[in-house]
C-alpha cells in the first residue's frame, strides 16, 4: 500500500491541533490518505465527546437513545435556499469569525471544547454528503443548534440539495429545546412540506412526538397519532414514551396512567425516566395515591435502583399532605435503612402525620433521627408526640403524661396549649381522670419532675366533671410535686382560675370555696387576672352574693378590666330581679370601658334587664 509522508505545515495544525510537536523528530508515515486521517481526526473528537449508543430509526437517519435532548430554534429550508449573504446563520466560508468557537448545549455542558469555527467548516467541506446528514441527525438530537444550522445552510447552499425529509427531520428535532423550542414551529414546518408535496414518514412523526413531549399540544399530537394509524405506522419504543411525557406534562393523568398500562400490555419496556417523571408530576399535583401505586409496582417489578431524588420527592409531597401510607411506606423503605436522610423540615412534618393518625413508633423514630443531629427540641415537637400517643390505638396515657415531664427535664414548660389534647381526651374518658392521677404520682415516685401544667389537666377534667372536691383534693397535694429547689406557691392562678371554674359549675355554686380560694390565692401572693374576678363574679351572682359579685365588679374596673359578656348580663339581671338600681350602673360602665365590645349585645342585655326589672 502506497504510504504519505507527514508535512508538517500550517494547515496540518489546522485540522489536527492535538498532534504533539514531539513527534517530529523522526519521519512519520501514513498508511491511507491524508482526507482519511483528517476524518478520523475529527471523528474522535466527536466519539469523545458523544459516548452513547445510536440505534436506527424509520427514516434511516441516527437516533439517540437518551430520551429528551435540549436543541434551540428551527428555521425552515424555505428561508434557507433563499437567504442572503447577512443571513443569521453563519457562513461556512466565513473565516472571519474562525476565532469563536461553538457554544454547546445543555447536555453537552460537560464536553471538551470542539474546533474553532474555521477548522469546523473545513471539516465539513471534506465530508461526503452521506456523513453530513448522519452528522446532522447526530447534532439535532443532541442539541448542537448552531452546527445544525451550519451542516443544513450547506447543503443547501453549496451541496445544492433540495427541501427533503430528512433535513426537514432535523429542523422539527431542534424544538425539543426546553426554552427556544416551541409546537407552533412544529406545525409551521408541516404546512411548509404540506405546500412542498413531502409527505411525513414514520421518522419525522416521531420526532414531532418527541418535541411534543416537552412542548405540548393535544391537538398536534392527536393529529399525529392519527397520521400514523391511517398509514400503518407502528409506535417504537421511544414513541410511546414521548406520548406518555406529554400526557404527564399536560396533567392528563388518566390517560397518562392509561398509556403506561397499554406499554406493559403490550410488552413495551417502560424505562425507569418515564416512571420518575410520572412520580414526580402526579405528586405535585396531589396524586400521592397513585404516585406511591407506581412506586410499589417498580418496587414489584425488581426495579431496584430508584433515585433517591424520586424518593425524597415523594416523602415531602406525601408528609406535607399528611399522606400516611405513603410517608410510612417511604419511611420504611428508605430511611430506617439509612438510604436517604430526611431534612429536619420534612421530618417535622412526618412527625405531623404521624400525630394525626397515631403511630407511636414513626414519631419516636423521627425523634430518634431528629436526637442524633442534636436538634434543640421545640415545643411543638413535643406537642406533636403527645399527640401522637393520645391517638393511638390504644391511646398510651403514660407516655403521653411522660412527655409533659420531659419537657419540663429539656427547660420547656409546658402550656395550655400543650396540654390540650390530654383534656379533651379526659373530657371523652372521664373515668381515666382518676388513673391520670395516678400516672403522675407514679412518674414523681421515679424521681421524675411533674410540671403544674399536668396537675392542672387533672384538676380541669375534675371541674368538668362538677367533681369539686376531687379537685381540691388533688390541689391540697401540689406542695408534694413541688421539687426542693422552688420556692413560693408550686400553684399557678390558672390552677385557680380552674378552681373557680369548678365552684360556679356546682349546684349550688360553691361560693365559700370560692372566697377561701381568693383568700388563698392572696396569702400565697399569687396575682390574681381579669379571668379570676370574672368567675369570682359570676359564682356571686350564682350563689346569690350580689355585693361580694358588685364589689368584684367595682374592683375590676378600677384595674381598668372588663368582664365577659356573658358575666356582665348575669350580673346586671341578678341585679335588676333584686330591683337594686346598680343594675344600670353596670350597663353604663360596661358601655363607657367597652364600647366597641359592648355594641350590638348590649341592647339585647337592656331589654333582658328591663324585663327583669319589670318583672321584680
Amino acid at each position: 500500500m502506497r504510504t504519505v509522508k507527514l508535512i508538517n505545515d500550517g494547515l496540518w495544525h489546522c485540522l489536527c491541533p492535538t498532534f504533539s510537536n514531539s513527534a517530529l523528530g523522526a519521519p512519520v508515515y501514513f498508511a491511507q490518505p491524508r482526507v482519511t486521517a483528517i476524518r478520523k481526526c475529527f471523528s474522535s473528537r466527536r466519539c469523545a465527546s458523544n459516548n452513547t449508543q445510536h440505534v436506527r430509526n424509520f427514516s434511516g437517519g441516527v437516533q439517540p437513545t437518551q430520551e429528551h435532548v435540549n436543541l434551540q430554534h428551527a428555521s425552515s429550508i424555505q428561508n434557507l435556499s433563499s437567504q442572503s449573504d447577512q443571513s443569521v446563520l453563519l457562513d461556512p466560508w466565513d473565516l472571519n469569525d474562525g476565532s469563536s468557537s461553538l457554544t454547546p448545549s445543555s447536555r453537552d455542558a460537560s464536553a471538551k471544547p470542539r474546533l474553532p469555527q474555521a477548522r469546523q467548516n473545513l471539516v465539513i467541506e471534506i465530508e461526503s454528503t452521506p456523513f453530513l446528514y448522519d452528522k446532522l441527525r447526530v447534532a439535532a438530537s443532541y442539541g448542537r443548534v448552531q452546527e445544525v444550522e451550519r451542516i443544513v445552510q450547506y447543503l443547501v447552499k453549496e451541496r445544492r440539495e433540495e427541501p427533503n425529509l430528512r433535513l426537514y427531520s432535523a429542523l422539527i428535532l431542534e424544538n425539543v429545546h426546553y426554552e427556544d423550542g416551541a409546537a407552533w414551529r412544529v406545525t409551521n414546518l408541516l404546512e411548509e412540506m404540506k405546500q412542498k408535496g413531502l409527505r411525513l414518514d414514520g421518522g419525522i412523526c416521531h420526532n414531532v412526538l418527541k418535541v411534543l413531549s416537552v412542548h405540548v399540544d393535544y391537538l398536534l399530537r392527536n393529529d399525529i397519532l392519527d397520521h400514523m394509524r391511517h398509514r400503518w405506522f407502528q409506535l417504537t419504543e421511544d414513541g410511546h414514551h414521548d406520548v406518555a411525557a406529554g400526557l404527564f406534562r399536560e396533567g392528563q393523568f388518566e390517560l397518562a396512567l392509561d398509556r403506561l398500562g397499554q406499554m406493559r400490555k403490550e410488552n413495551v419496556p417502560v424505562r425507569p425516566w418515564l416512571y420518575d417523571i410520572a412520580v414526580y408530576m402526579l405528586s405535585e399535583a396531589g396524586e400521592i395515591d397513585e404516585a406511591l401505586r407506581l412506586m410499589k409496582l417498580r418496587q414489584s417489578l425488581g426495579e431496584s435502583n430508584i433515585s433517591k431524588n424520586v424518593w425524597y420527592f415523594l416523602l415531602d409531597a406525601a408528609s406535607s399532605a399528611f399522606h400516611y401510607p405513603a410517608t410510612i411506606h417511604v419511611w420504611r423503605a428508605q430511611v430506617i435503612p439509612s438510604y436517604i436522610n430526611p431534612p429536619s423540615g420534612m421530618c417535622l412534618n412526618v412527625l405531623t402525620t404521624a400525630s394525626r393518625v397515631g403511630d407511636a413508633q414513626l414519631a419516636t423514630d423521627v425523634f430518634r433521627i431528629l436526637g442524633n443531629r442534636s436538634t434543640i427540641f421545640a415545643a411543638s415537637h413535643y406537642d406533636m408526640l403527645l399527640t401522637t400517643y393520645l391517638a393511638a390505638d390504644p391511646p398510651d396515657l403514660h407516655a403521653a403524661l411522660s412527655v409533659l415531664s420531659i419537657m419540663t427535664t429539656a427547660k420547656l414548660e409546658p402550656n395550655t396549649a400543650s396540654t390540650r389534647p390530654l383534656i379533651l381526651y379526659l373530657r371523652e374518658n372521664p373515668a381515666l381522670t382518676e388513673q391520670a392521677f395516678q400516672v403522675l404520682n407514679q412518674l414523681h415516685a421515679s424521681g421524675r419532675q411533674v410540671p403544674t401544667a399536668a396537675l392542672n389537666v387533672v384538676i380541669e377534667a375534675f371541674a368538668h366533671q362538677r367533681n369539686l372536691n376531687q379537685a381540691l383534693m388533688v390541689y391540697k397535694m401540689f406542695h408534694t410535686f413541688a421539687p426542693s429547689s422552688h420556692k413560693g406557691s408550686y400553684a399557678t392562678i390558672e390552677t385557680f382560675n380552674l378552681l373557680l371554674r369548678g365552684c360556679s359549675r356546682t349546684t349550688p355554686a360553691a361560693h365559700g370555696t370560692a372566697l377561701f380560694l381568693a383568700s388563698e390565692l392572696l396569702a400565697l401572693r399569687v396575682q390574681p387576672d381579669a379571668m379570676t374576678y370574672d368567675r369570682l363574679i359570676l359564682t356571686s351572682c350564682m350563689s346569690d352574693h350580689l355585693e361580694h359579685g358588685y364589689k368584684y365588679f367595682d374592683e375590676m374596673v378600677q384595674l381598668k378590666w372588663a368582664p365577659r359578656a356573658g358575666t356582665v348580663s348575669a350580673l346586671a339581671i341578678a341585679l335588676a330581679e333584686k330591683h337594686d338600681p346598680k343594675c344600670w350602673d353596670v350597663l353604663q360602665l360596661m358601655n363607657d370601658r367597652a364600647p366597641g365590645a359592648w355594641e350590638g349585645r348590649g341592647e339585647r342585655v337592656r331589654k333582658d334587664v328591663d324585663r327583669a326589672w319589670s318583672r321584680a
